[in-house]
């Protein structure tokens, strides 16, 4: 089974450190430099008919909108992880596809099956004290007709290896709704472990909670 991340409707923090001289620069390639994206991986890094990975580029927008829409929205049709039930709304605008894509700390990955595009996530890279850079994962989609295929568990991979690589990460975090044992278990089972923090879902304008009391559990693994 392929999970969607119940995740990073909360943002990271306004007073988060720069990261300007702090994370190390890679060289752009001339088509990354239109939108500030390295040039580590392109869309020939996967094996032999799997799943092609690249950074999303502006013609990639509405396809990742349509895709997160379908894989957190769409209630039964959705998939197994569906969060229809806890989460209505249109979980992200156009509007903030743009602007993480605009930004060159941030890293929105696509994952392609010949020309379709079949899965999403974003990596947001954070400096914290007495720890170096943890990169918070989420916005994770695959294409609710493809999951339990392992797109999922690839894409994480490839994830996991950018923010290792790429942001110099020593680790990645992400966050769960509570609710959603199986997805907890999806990423024990591959190494991320509960830190035992406990955070309330803030409903931003893209998200309504469904149910009161609605809360986050933070998981991490090592890199």
């Amino acid at each position: 089974m392929e999970p969607i991340v119940d995740s990073f409707h909360k943002r990271l923090p306004e007073t988060q450190e720069p990261l300007e001289g702090q994370l190390s620069q890679v060289p752009l390639s001339p088509r990354a430099k239109q939108v500030g994206r390295p040039a580590q991986f392109g869309v020939n890094s996967s094996p032999v008919g799997g799943p092609r990975f690249r950074p999303a580029e502006p013609g990639d927008i509405q396809a990742v909108h349509e895709l997160v829409k379908a894989a957190y929205r769409q209630g039964d049709q959705a998939g197994w992880t569906t969060e229809a039930h806890l989460v209505e709304g249109e979980r992200i605008s156009i509007a903030t596809l743009e602007r993480i894509l605009e930004d060159p700390a941030k890293r929105l990955l696509v994952a392609f099956l010949g020309e379709e595009l079949v899965g999403c996530c974003l990596l947001e890279p954070e400096v914290k004290a007495g720890v170096g850079v943890v990169a918070h994962f989420g916005l994770f989609a695959v294409s609710p007709r493809l999951q339990s295929r392992g797109i999922g568990t690839a894409l994480l991979a490839q994830a996991e290896s950018v923010a290792r690589e790429q942001l110099h990460a020593s680790a990645i975090e992400l966050r769960v709704l509570e609710p959603r044992s199986e997805l907890i278990g999806y990423y024990e089972r591959r190494g991320y472990l509960l830190d035992g923090r406990r955070e309330p879902f803030k409903p931003d304008p893209h998200d309504r909670p469904k149910v009161e009391g609605l809360c986050f559990v933070v998981m991490h693994k090592s890199l």
